[in-house]
């Protein structure tokens, strides 16, 4: 059985804190805001991608017992979540961009959202499913599964 990393107190306040910035932030953007536009519906994006990698890793410490695919299924949603972080920063520094060198902000901007949907959240998913994937079959290409049943690091 591999056991999570040990969390201290400060850690889950941590957490905690984060969690309720960010669910804060997004009520906040969906209360004060009639019609979001691109921008705001990326950063809404962007903070529950990162909500949910964060509740999925603080997850990672109850005792899976000896369930592997359970482990292996919560590693791969943590790894997803955190990587759909990443890609929708990577759509809005795109966006961003893009604006900039129009110089202008154009009222159909959000119907570019139809193509960073996909990019934000499908390019985790592959990431995520080629991991799995490279995981169960063990290509010999891999000294070792993606999502390993040992820790790699000795308690001590």
């Amino acid at each position: 059985m591999v056991h999570g990393p040990s969390f201290s107190i400060h850690d889950y306040i941590l957490t905690a804190t984060s969690l309720l910035a960010i669910a804060a932030y997004v009520i906040h953007q969906l209360v004060k805001t009639k019609k979001l536009n691109l921008p705001e519906i990326m950063m809404t994006c962007l903070l529950l991608s990162l909500f949910m990698a964060i509740v999925c890793f603080i997850l990672i410490k109850v005792p899976a017992g000896r369930d592997r695919i359970g482990c292996q299924a919560l590693a791969a949603i943590v790894q997803y979540f955190f990587l759909s972080s990443s890609m929708w920063s990577n759509a809005m520094a795109y966006d961003i961009t893009k604006t900039l060198r129009a110089m202008s902000v154009s009222s159909q901007s959000v119907s570019r959202l139809k193509f960073y949907v996909p990019y934000a959240m499908g390019c985790p998913l592959v990431c995520v499913l080629v991991a799995v994937t490279l995981s169960q079959f063990e290509i010999t290409a891999f000294n070792h599964p993606v999502y390993r049943e040992r820790s790699m690091f000795p308690r001590g």
